[in-house]
């Protein structure tokens, strides 16, 4: 995975979390546990979209939620200008 990579504690175990395009990987660090366990979860869009529209709805959010959010559902909309150009030429 050649995305974006990040390194966090998740309930007291170091783990690195990449995300590329719909996949995220996390890999537990932390060897004093047991041993290495790697997950990979696929991301799926429909069930994020009303909570993200709360969020931007929600005067209280910080701003660079509101900022995250936006750029998102640009990035999205970009995705579907392409694959509707894409069946454009097809069809």
């Amino acid at each position: 995975m050649s995305g974006a990579m990040r390194q966090s504690t998740c309930g007291g175990i170091q783990v690195k979390t990449e995300t590329e395009e719909d996949t995220m990987k996390v890999t537990k660090l932390d060897d004093s546990l047991y041993e290495k366990v790697t997950i990979e979860i696929k991301m799926r869009w429909t069930p994020l979209i009303r909570p993200m529209i709360a969020v931007l709805q929600n005067r209280d959010a910080p701003k660079s939620s509101h900022a995250e959010i936006t750029n998102e559902f640009l990035r999205l909309a970009g995705v579907a200008d392409a694959l509707a150009d894409a069946r454009e030429v097809e069809g």
